[in-house]
Order: structure tokens, then sequence, then C-alpha cells
């Protein structure tokens, strides 16, 4: 996704031998605004690995490849990852939006 990589090194970890980290964000840049779900989230956020987004996925199982493969947006959170995407990709992908914040599953459930 354009933009992400520059967005992870600003958000890198400065703690000694954990560079490699990228900070959460917090409840409210994921769009929660609840306080009770704010104090939920903030019991549980933790930094993840700089190459989360970046690192190719070798897939060994071949039954997997026959999988469905769907993807699901929230819009109120930013772009799509999809939409740079050449159109041969995304159309192997059950695609839908949704007009709500990146942590559904916590603000509307």
């Amino acid at each position: 996704m354009p933009g992400l990589k520059d967005i992870y090194e600003q958000r890198l970890s400065k703690e000694k031998a954990k560079e490699w980290l990228v900070l959460s964000y917090i409840p409210k840049e994921f769009g929660v605004t609840d306080p009770k779900d704010i104090a939920w989230m903030k019991s549980r956020l933790c930094p993840m690995h700089f190459h989360t987004h970046d690192e190719s996925l070798a897939v060994q199982n071949i039954k997997s490849k026959k999988l469905s493969k769907i993807y699901i947006t929230f819009t109120n959170f930013g772009k799509s990852m999809f939409k740079g995407m050449e159109a041969e990709k995304v159309g192997c992908w059950d695609y839908h939006e949704f007009r709500r914040c990146h942590d559904a599953m916590i603000t509307a459930p």
C-alpha cells in the first residue's frame, strides 16, 4: 500500500533491541471512540513486526489454493489495498466494502 512503509518507519520502536517493531496505533486512530472500547483495546494493543505487510507468504498446502478469496475493507479507515492493484489480481477475490472503521468487530459487531 503506497505510503505504508513511510508510516511504519515513523512508528518504529525506539526501545533498544526492539527497533524492528512498529508501535500500534492508538484506539482513536483506528476509529474507536467509546471510552469502554478504548479501555478494553488499550490493555490488548501491542507492537507488530515491521514486515507484517511486506513479506511474502508461501502457501505449501495445494488444497488451500482452491479456497475462496474474500477481501473486506472498511472505508471509514482509509484507502483500500485493492484500489492500486491490477484488475486481474483483484478479479479472483470476492470483494466487499463496509462504511465502518478498521475495528468494526469492536465498534459495530
